[in-house]
């Protein structure tokens, strides 16, 4: 069996503990960057089968990220979440307009981060 793979990429270092404290919780194996200039090298070696990108980090967004991502045929297949403390509308658009999977929105309770990734998981 493929071991599952998450990669997290945010510059928030505690956004970035919870996520893979939770992603661990689901039974990932997570590699995360603060950096998302990382990202493509990061990608190309581990071949996740989840990313979770920050909507919002200095000098690159999320969606820019994603939109290159699905431009890539090796990358294209990969299951995308914006994760940010957008409020959840804006959020919601920014997924579409990018082809993003899906979101999880950044909360302090740990509880509400696990329960969304949840049901994210769980489609």
């Amino acid at each position: 069996m493929k071991e599952s793979i998450a990669i997290v990429v945010d510059d928030s270092a505690s956004s970035v503990r919870m996520m893979e404290s939770v992603l661990r919780k689901a039974r990932f194996s997570v590699v995360s960057t603060n950096f998302p200039n990382d990202l493509a090298t990061i990608v190309a070696a581990y071949q996740p089968s989840l990313l979770v990108l920050d909507a919002e980090m200095p000098g690159v967004d999320g969606p820019s990220l994603v939109r290159f991502m699905r431009d890539d045929p090796d990358l294209s297949d990969t299951t995308v979440l914006l994760h940010s403390a957008l409020d959840e509308e804006e959020l919601a658009r920014r997924v579409t307009e990018c082809a993003a999977d899906g979101y999880v929105l950044k909360s302090h309770d740990r509880s509400v981060v696990e329960r969304q990734l949840k049901a994210w998981l769980l489609r």
